[in-house]
């Protein structure tokens, strides 16, 4: 298996359903930031395909638009 499918908003100021960064293992804490980076890096390079973008009122199709970019333009 071993196959991301989503990720989990892991909070250190102990307002997730999990207990607080200070109770977690190391190993456990480097396995969340790793994984972080990796969707971080997923989200720069993966394009959004002319289905979503219409399905998000983007008209007409951009190609090349990165979640990344997408967001950080939302955003604004």
């Amino acid at each position: 298996m071993n196959t991301r499918i989503g990720e989990y908003y892991y909070k250190s100021d102990n307002s997730n359903t999990v207990a607080g960064r200070d109770s977690i293992p190391p190993a456990v804490v480097a396995q969340i930031e790793a994984a972080t980076r990796f969707n971080d890096g997923r989200r720069r390079l993966a394009t959004l395909s002319p289905a979503v973008q219409s399905q998000l009122g983007l008209e007409p199709y951009q190609p090349g638009l990165t979640i990344h970019r997408f967001l950080v333009e939302r955003s604004a």
